[in-house]
């Protein structure tokens, strides 16, 4: 059973976390867990002072030699990653909101896995630095107006239909090669069109 003191090193907690997100056998899988992974790091460099502003020194007082633990988090912790986040990076709202939203994930974890007295990430002041969530979901925006898209589909409406025309209409005399030429051409338009 690991450590749960107040003095345990944050990082010690990820592999227990990431097991328990992860998918298949072992939990060593899954898109969640990679993602996670990934933030956690850079949660952890943030913390020790290797991430962040150059005048940034982490979460662990100026005169103390060691790694962040559990008894440096509070919510004013996140409160600044939550600043550093929405900072001059050029993240988007919605990437800083699911960046945040993986350490959030993690806090909640740890409060349930004994490792935190509260879940300060979801504290009001933690969050208040976080830009307004518009509410879109990755994938969610479209790239084209409904007039750009109205001529795409049909510009390809008619060069699968110009192509299924020009093998219907061969003479019966045609090459069987230069046949199969436009039969290919026309399948081709069609699954394309598809």
């Amino acid at each position: 059973m690991p450590d749960r003191a107040p003095s345990t090193p944050l990082d010690d907690s990820f592999e227990r976390y990431l097991q328990d997100k992860g998918k298949g056998r072992g939990g060593d899988g899954g898109n969640y867990r990679r993602n996670a992974a990934r933030e956690l790091g850079r949660f952890a460099e943030w913390a020790a002072g290797d991430r962040g502003a150059d005048d940034w020194t982490g979460i662990v007082p100026d005169d103390v030699d060691r790694e962040p633990t559990f008894d440096d988090l509070d919510e004013r912790v996140f409160r600044e990653y939550a600043r550093h986040l929405g900072g001059d990076r050029g993240l988007k709202q919605n990437t800083v909101q699911t960046y945040y939203r993986y350490i959030s994930a993690w806090c909640g974890w740890c409060v349930n896995e004994g490792y935190l007295e509260a879940h300060y990430a979801q504290r009001a002041s933690a969050m208040a630095p976080l830009p307004e969530d518009d509410g879109r979901k990755p994938g969610d925006q479209q790239a084209w107006t409904s007039e750009q898209r109205h001529a795409l589909t049909r510009h390809v409406d008619e060069r699968a239909r110009d192509a299924v025309e020009a093998y219907t209409i061969l003479p019966e005399d045609t090459d069987p090669l230069d046949k199969q030429r436009r039969r290919y051409a026309a399948l081709k338009a069609a699954r394309d069109r598809a």
